[in-house]
């Protein structure tokens, strides 16, 4: 959904605006999804965690943010402009279903709804490198948006239900975190050849930014 490689700004405008008719029908009909987790891995990669029951429960309309959330939080390789235009997409129908649903049909989506908003939000996050900076001022327009949703959210469904929730996906982050450090740990360990790549992989792509920075910082005293 919406992350197709070469996709143009004029298909994600119009994925939106049929999604924004599907997302209503699956809120007025309350619609369950019916996934298949063999069928589509990449689809249903935030269902690893959930037990068979918790998936069966799952409404057709959570899928759809849980859809969004994974395209906006999904870090490209290539920090390009063309590459916003899907996370551009998602944050507006995210925002175009916000509006218009009912309180009630929001809040078991309000966690799937919340990740992406923090995650553009999050100070402690820091915003892709790119030296496109077509790239940087859409970035910074994606921010923007996350606030207003937030803002939006926060009118709605009251300020206490909007900490609550934010805390609760904050904290789910900080664990994902130490998770991944201490499979790091183990893996330097276990496995110190693999452990070593992934060290050189980092040390490139650092040598790579500090090499784009550079480029664009003598451009800029040059006059560029």
């Amino acid at each position: 959904m919406l992350r197709v490689p070469g996709v143009s700004e004029e298909l994600c405008a119009q994925a939106v605006r049929d999604l924004v008719i599907l997302g209503r029908l699956c809120a007025a009909g309350n619609l369950q999804w019916r996934g298949n987790r063999t069928s589509a891995p990449e689809a249903e990669e935030d269902e690893d965690e959930l037990s068979d029951d918790e998936i069966s429960a799952k409404t057709a309309l959570q899928y759809i943010f849980e859809r969004l959330s994974n395209i906006i939080r999904h870090e490209s390789a290539i920090n390009k402009a063309a590459a916003l235009f899907p996370k551009t997409a998602s944050l507006q129908l995210i925002a175009a279903l916000c509006n218009p649903l009912p309180v009630e049909t929001l809040k078991p989506c309000l966690t799937a709804i919340m990740q992406p908003l923090n995650h553009l939000t999050d100070s402690a996050i820091l915003p892709p490198h790119s030296t496109d900076a077509t790239f940087r001022t859409g970035y910074e327009a994606l921010q923007s948006t996350a606030q207003e949703i937030l803002a939006l959210l926060q009118k709605r469904m009251g300020t206490t239900e909007l900490i609550n929730e934010k805390a609760k996906v904050e904290k789910a982050v900080r664990e994902r975190r130490e998770e991944r450090r201490v499979k790091r740990r183990l893996e330097a360990v276990s496995d110190p050849v693999r452990d070593g790549e992934r060290k050189r992989r980092k040390h490139e792509a650092a040598k790579v930014r500090r090499k784009e920075k550079s480029t664009e910082e003598r451009g800029k005293r040059r006059g560029w």
